[in-house]
């Protein structure tokens, strides 16, 4: 029998400092943290490995500055910089992932990441509204991803895709906007909207498995005292999946699939169950059961992804928690 990773050992622990300034306009705040990490792997025969520690120590550190120039108007400005070892998935693997069906192929000489990113807000908040627009850019020297080889692995068990763990640096830019008002006294309507680019500065290539460009709208309803609810509410939600079109060339064993869109309608409230508040929500995902293929998703080589999907949510506090409280 054959493990996909080998018995290992982790050890890990962090100091940080976090300060923060704030007067009626301004709010500055600062942190930093130094991290280690041990990872000790133990010998497995089977794939050569010998006993080896991975020992890491690096530095993590942000600026943060928020300026409120209006009483509605806000723009909030981060810059940092960060870092992630590499996993005992990264370094080691070598099968069959059961979880995501690929073959996976490690590599110990990984080193781990580091990034450098800036992004800024702005905000606009208003008794009947809120709108906030982000922009932000990030390159990532050494950045850890799992890239598809273009030779399937043949297993006992059968033909599986090959992911090979590899770095390289990229650089990272997007946009993300939100805005939501208040249209009546029991009515907000919303909607959101996600950008993201990546490249491989090396290859000068799109990044393998960006997430695609996704737009999202919703409305929500606020209902009426009904059956003894409390805080009931109704919300319709419509988000819209673009097709990826950048993409490497020659590197996947699929095409992008094509874009979707989907319906998702909620359902919930609140009711007094003895000393409790209850809650709850009922949640209806791809309401039509549309047929659709998700580019981020590791099945999309075999098969669609899930189709209507209900989901019930109940929130019971034990305890000593209850309402008189």
């Amino acid at each position: 029998m054959s493990f996909l990773i080998p018995n290992f050992r982790l050890y890990s622990g962090g100091i940080y400092l976090l300060e923060t300034y704030s007067d009626n306009l301004l709010t500055l705040s600062f942190g930093g943290r130094i991290d280690y990490q041990s990872l000790e792997v133990f010998p497995y025969a089977l794939r050569n490995i010998v006993q080896r520690t991975h020992e890491y120590t690096n530095t993590t550190g942000a600026l943060g500055i928020i300026y409120q120039f209006q009483p509605e108007w806000s723009i909030n400005v981060n810059g940092g910089t960060g870092w992630r070892p590499p996993s005992v998935n990264e370094l080691y693997s070598y099968g069959v992932h059961h979880g995501t069906a690929q073959f996976e192929i490690g590599d110990r000489n990984l080193v781990p990441e580091r990034s450098y990113s800036i992004d800024a807000t702005l905000k606009n908040r208003s008794e009947a509204s809120t709108a906030e627009i982000s922009l932000f850019v990030n390159r990532m020297n050494d950045f850890i991803f799992a890239f598809p080889s273009l030779q399937p692995t043949l297993t006992l068990r059968g033909i599986f895709p090959t992911m090979i763990y590899k770095q390289a640096n990229v650089l990272l830019r997007g946009i993300d906007a939100s805005y939501d008002r208040q249209v009546i006294e029991d009515v907000r309507i919303g909607s959101s909207l996600s950008i993201v680019y990546g490249d491989d500065v090396q290859s000068n290539e799109p990044l393998y498995q960006m997430p695609a460009d996704r737009m999202r709208l919703w409305i929500h309803y606020h209902l009426p005292l009904h059956f003894g609810l409390q805080e009931a509410y109704l919300e319709l939600t419509g988000t819209g999946v673009a097709k990826q079109t950048r993409i490497p060339s020659n590197a996947d064993y699929a095409p992008p699939p094509f874009g979707y869109s989907l319906i998702d309608l909620d359902y919930g409230g609140e009711f007094i169950m003895g000393p409790h508040l209850v809650r709850f929500n009922i949640s209806v995902q791809n309401i039509f059961n549309s047929t659709y293929r998700d580019y981020l998703s590791r099945f999309r080589y075999f098969i669609d992804n899930p189709g209507r999907d209900i989901v019930f949510r109940v929130h019971i506090p034990f305890g000593k928690s209850s309402i008189l409280n």
